[in-house]
C-alpha cells in the first residue's frame, strides 16, 4: 500500500521553493504587465510563492485530490475547516483508500462534504484501493495523460485533477480557461423568458449562450434558446429539445412544475452587463470555473432547488 500523508501537524517545510529561474521569469513578465502588481514585487522582494502550500499538510496524490474535491465551489475557510474535521475524525491523518471507501457516506455529510462529493471521494478511495487509480502510475504520466485518467471520474473535473497534481507533484499546470456561469430559477416561464430576451439584447460584445429550462411533465425541456447566440457552448449540453446530458438532467429535475430556470454561460466579458440584468434578482447563483459538466451541474441544482 502507498505510504500515506496529510496529518494534521505535518508540512512541507521542507520542500524547496519555486526554481529560482522560473520565478524570476514570472515576476518579470508581472512586473511590466501591470504597474500596480510591479509596486508590489518591488516592495516584497522576500516574496515565496511556494509559501502556501507549504503550510498544508504534506498530501500525497490521494489526499491532494480529497482535499480538490472538499474545495469545489466553496471558500478556502470552509474547505479547510471540512479538510481539517476529516483528518481529526480518521486519527489526524488522511484515511488510507480502504478506510475511506468503507465509510459510511452519511458520517462524511455530517463531516460537511455534500452528498455528491461524499460519494465522489469514496469512488475515489475505491479506484485507489483496487488499484484502477495507483499514485506511482499516474506520476509517471504527461501531465495531460495523467489529468485525462483523472478526469474519468465523475466529480473530478479538469480543475480538480490539476490542482491535485499542483499539490501533491508540484507540478506547473498550463493556464485555466474559465467560463462564468449563472443560473437563476424563475416561479414561471415567462418571467424567465423576458429576461432571456432582456439578456439578448443587453450583453454584447462577449462569447456567451443562453437558454431557458423547465421541467415539463417531468421531463426537463429547454422552452427558449437565444436567439442569436454569440458563441455556441450549450448545445454541447442542452441539445435540441430535451436534455440530452445525464448530469443537466439531473440538474433540471430540481425544478419544479411550471418554474423555469435560466442558465448563461460565457466569458468572463459578459459580468458587467449581466450583472445589470440581473439586480435585484433573488437566488442568483454565478460561479467562475472551468466549463465542468460536474462543476456547473451543481450550480444549476443548487439554483433550481425550492
Amino acid at each position: 500500500m502507498e505510504n500515506r500523508s496529510g496529518t494534521a501537524e505535518e508540512t512541507r517545510e521542507g520542500m524547496p521553493s519555486q526554481r529560482p529561474q522560473a520565478l524570476a521569469a514570472v515576476l518579470a513578465y508581472l512586473r511590466q504587465a501591470d504597474p500596480v502588481l510591479a509596486r508590489v514585487i518591488d516592495e516584497n522582494p522576500a516574496f515565496d510563492p511556494g509559501a502556501w502550500s507549504r503550510r498544508r499538510p504534506a498530501l500525497d496524490l490521494f489526499g491532494a485530490l480529497v482535499l480538490e474535491v472538499i474545495g469545489q465551489q466553496i471558500s478556502v475557510i470552509a474547505a479547510s475547516a471540512i479538510f481539517r474535521r476529516l483528518l481529526e475524525r480518521f486519527g489526524g491523518a488522511v484515511p488510507d483508500p480502504g478506510e475511506l471507501a468503507a465509510a459510511d457516506p452519511e458520517v462524511l455529510h455530517e463531516l460537511g462534504l455534500s452528498r455528491r462529493k461524499a460519494g465522489t471521494v469514496r469512488e475515489l478511495a475505491e479506484r485507489f484501493r483496487d488499484g484502477r487509480l495507483s499514485e506511482a502510475e499516474l506520476s509517471a504520466l504527461s501531465d495531460d495523460d495523467a489529468i485525462g485518467r483523472l478526469t474519468e471520474l465523475k466529480g473530478v473535473g479538469p480543475w480538480t485533477a490539476k490542482g491535485a497534481l499542483l499539490i501533491a507533484h508540484r507540478r506547473p499546470m498550463a493556464e485555466l480557461d474559465y467560463v462564468v456561469v449563472y443560473a437563476v430559477a424563475y416561479p414561471a416561464v415567462a418571467a424567465a423568458q423576458a429576461v432571456l430576451d432582456t439578456v439578448g439584447h443587453r450583453v454584447a460584445g462577449a462569447d456567451y449562450d443562453a437558454a431557458v429550462v423547465e421541467n415539463e411533465n417531468g421531463k426537463p425541456h429547454v422552452v427558449k434558446r437565444l436567439d442569436h447566440p454569440h458563441a455556441r457552448i450549450l448545445p454541447e449540453w442542452l441539445g435540441g429539445g430535451t436534455l440530452t446530458r445525464k448530469e443537466l438532467d439531473e440538474a433540471a429535475q430540481e425544478l419544479q412544475a411550471d418554474h423555469a430556470g435560466l442558465i448563461v454561460v460565457g466569458s468572463a466579458a459578459i459580468e458587467p452587463a449581466l450583472d445589470q440584468v440581473l439586480a435585484g434578482t433573488p437566488r442568483v447563483v454565478r460561479r467562475e470555473m472551468e466549463a465542468s459538466i460536474d462543476q456547473i451541474t451543481s450550480e444549476l441544482q443548487e439554483a433550481f432547488k425550492d
